[in-house]
C-alpha cells in the first residue's frame, strides 16, 4: 500500500528557529506576507498598520537578535569635512591674552602611549602625567587648564559591551590586580577587558592627583572626570591642592558626551576651547552643539 502524503493539521505545528539565546527567530518577509493575506480578507487598513514597523526593534539600529548594527562612522567625519570649505591643519594663532582649555578622551590618550617606553604601571601613570603637565606649559598653546575624561566601566548593563561581545573578545580575559610597581602584561590585551580599563584608569586618576600637583605652573589646573571608582565624580588638581568640582558631576558613561559637558561649562570662563579627539562620535556633537 502506498504511503499517504497528504499534508495534516499536524504540519503546521513546527517549532520556530531558535537563536543562541533561545529567542525565537521570526521571519519579518514571512509575516509581512501573512499579514497581506489577512488584510484582503478582512476589513483592515494596511496604511494604518504599516505606519509602525513590524519588529521589536528598529531594523536600520539593530538586527534580528537584538544585536546593534555595525557602521563605518568614519565616513560621516569625511563627509563633514567634504562640506567644509577650509579645513585648519593646526591651531590659528590667537593673542597671547586669550584664555584657553584643553579637553581630551583619557583613554585614548593611555592607548596612544608606546608601549615600549613603560614597563610598570607606575610608570605608564607618569608618562600620562608628564604628557598632560606638558600640554600646561606649552607657550604656544596659552592653556589655563588641561581635563581627561575617561569613559566609565561601572554600569553592568551598559551598551559599550556590546562592541567586546561582537568581536568576541570579552570572554576569558584575566583582569589583573594594579600595583605601581607591577609589571604591565600584555598591553594591547589588557586594554581589552573592561575591568582592566576601569582599574587603570582609576589608578591613573589617583596617581596625578598624589603627584601632579608639584608640577603644575602657577595658575593652572589638570582636571579629572570619569576616572574615578565612583564614577560621576570631578577633581581639580591646582598647585595648591585638590579639591572636588560638584557642577560637573555627572552620570553619563561615555567619554564622548562628557566631553561636551565640560566644553560647555568652560566656554563660560574660556575664549578658546581645544578638544584632543579622533572619535566620530565627539566631531558629530561638537557640530551639533557649537551654535548652542
Amino acid at each position: 500500500m502506498q504511503k499517504c502524503t497528504m499534508s495534516t493539521f499536524a504540519d503546521m505545528k513546527k517549532a520556530l528557529p531558535n537563536d543562541r539565546d533561545r529567542k525565537p527567530i521570526i521571519d519579518s518577509q514571512i509575516l509581512f506576507r501573512r499579514l497581506l493575506g489577512v488584510s484582503k480578507s478582512r476589513d483592515v487598513d494596511l496604511r494604518n498598520v504599516l505606519q509602525y514597523e513590524l519588529a521589536a526593534v528598529p531594523p536600520a539600529l539593530f538586527h534580528g537578535d537584538g544585536t546593534m548594527r555595525k557602521t563605518n562612522k568614519a565616513d560621516l567625519a569625511k563627509k563633514l569635512e567634504s562640506n567644509c570649505p577650509d579645513v585648519l591643519t593646526e591651531l590659528p594663532q590667537i593673542p597671547t591674552s586669550t584664555s584657553s582649555a584643553y579637553i581630551t578622551d583619557g583613554m585614548a590618550m593611555v592607548q596612544s602611549v608606546n608601549e615600549n617606553h613603560f614597563r610598570t604601571f607606575k610608570d605608564l601613570a607618569e608618562m600620562v602625567q608628564k604628557r598632560t603637565v606638558r600640554l600646561l606649559s606649552n607657550p604656544s598653546l596659552e592653556l589655563s587648564c588641561v581635563t581627561i575624561v575617561f569613559d566609565r566601566y561601572d554600569n553592568g548593563s551598559s551598551i559599550k559591551t556590546t562592541e567586546p561581545e561582537r568581536r568576541g573578545s570579552s570572554t576569558l580575559l584575566p583582569t589583573y590586580q594594579i600595583q605601581g610597581s607591577r609589571q604591565v602584561p600584555n598591553f594591547r590585551k589588557f586594554l581589552k577587558g573592561a575591568g582592566n580599563k576601569a582599574s587603570l584608569a582609576n589608578y591613573i586618576s589617583l596617581y596625578i592627583l598624589e603627584h601632579a600637583t608639584e608640577y603644575i605652573p602657577n595658575g593652572k589646573s589638570i582636571i579629572l572626570a570619569g576616572g574615578f571608582s565612583e564614577g560621576t565624580l570631578v577633581k581639580e588638581a591646582t598647585p595648591s591642592g585638590v579639591s572636588s568640582i560638584e557642577r560637573l558631576y555627572s552620570n553619563q558613561e561615555e567619554a564622548d558626551t562628557r566631553m561636551i559637558l565640560h566644553a560647555s561649562s568652560m566656554s563660560r570662563d574660556h575664549e578658546r576651547i581645544i578638544i584632543q579627539c579622533d572619535d566620530t562620535d565627539v566631531l558629530a556633537l561638537l557640530v551639533y552643539y557649537f551654535s548652542r
